[in-house]
């Protein structure tokens, strides 16, 4: 699996409406180029990098721009509490910020969009009453069709700009865009690697000398750059597999470890414990219970 860095968007829309309620434990990362606009209703939560989790309780409303490195979560508090993992809803809107034009927002009316927008770069919080009339908005883009597709989103944007219930996610002065020029390249290279070669055995040397870095020194790139260890993030990519295939193949758990890259079954049992809060067995039991639900 590749991380999500191509043009998702159809050319037939000018911005995608994604709704997901099934209990991947682990997305891919993703740092394409567009802006999304994320309602979490319940069950996960989002994780940028150097920012950490977002949306840890429910009903969050994020907005966040171009080059934001981000990926989601299950909330594994609520799985072990509740055991109720199924219970996800997330809403995603996604465009890129230049379809209605190159100069759209450079007419004076939208000049508090193209602001908004400049600070998404960094995630935007939506928060009180503007959260809840956003919700209920990006609700009726999925029914939308033609025109009024358009006119949704803009007063969605258009309330946000105007708004005092935002919030920034990034702490004041701190950069998160993804690194410039040649590190942005580097980082780039080693998840695209990573996302092609996780079922098989990577060593450290290996991907270090992908972007002409020592060991040692490229441990503290990917750290500086990520926000996480080398190794928390190839673990974290081999168990989010290891989620898909205990509840979509419903396979051996023992082939589970092997198709995601262990062949160490002991420390699979216990980096999967680690990232989920549960064990293997007890995770694909849980979606069984409630298999009628993704029938």
């Amino acid at each position: 699996m590749k991380p999500s860095s191509e043009d998702h968007l159809q050319k037939i829309t000018s911005y995608n409406i994604i709704e997901d309620d099934f209990p991947h434990n682990i997305d891919f990362w993703q740092y394409h180029q567009d802006v999304k606009l994320i309602h979490i209703k319940e069950g996960k939560y989002l994780n940028i990098p150097k920012n950490g989790q977002i949306g840890t309780d429910n009903d969050k409303i994020i907005l966040i721009g171009p080059g934001l490195s981000h990926y989601w979560k299950l909330n594994k508090d609520r799985l072990i509490s509740e055991e109720k993992f199924w219970n996800t809803e997330i809403k995603v809107l996604q465009f890129r910020d230049n379809f209605w034009g190159e100069e759209f927002l450079d007419i004076p009316e939208n000049q508090a969009l193209k602001e908004m927008l400049n600070k998404a770069k960094k995630g935007l919080v939506v928060s009180g009453a503007t959260k809840d009339c956003v919700a209920k908005l990006l609700g009726m883009t999925c029914f939308a069709r033609g025109p009024k597709r358009i006119m949704l989103l803009i007063e969605i944007l258009t309330l946000i700009a105007q708004s005092n219930e935002i919030s920034e996610i990034a702490p004041e002065g701190e950069d998160n865009f993804w690194p410039n020029g040649r590190e942005d390249e580097r980082i780039r290279n080693v998840i695209d690697f990573t996302h092609s070669n996780y079922k098989r055995k990577i060593s450290l040397k290996e991907v270090a000398d992908l972007v002409h870095l020592s060991p040692q020194y490229f441990c503290k790139f990917f750290k500086r750059n990520a926000g996480i260890t080398y190794t928390t993030f190839l673990n974290e990519i081999r168990i989010g597999h290891a989620c898909r295939l205990l509840v979509k193949k419903r396979v051996n758990i023992y082939m589970v470890a092997i198709e995601s890259g262990y062949h160490n079954f002991g420390y699979f049992y216990k980096c999967f414990n680690k990232i989920t809060g549960i064990s293997p067995c007890k995770y694909q039991q849980l979606f069984l219970k409630n298999s009628r639900k993704f029938a």
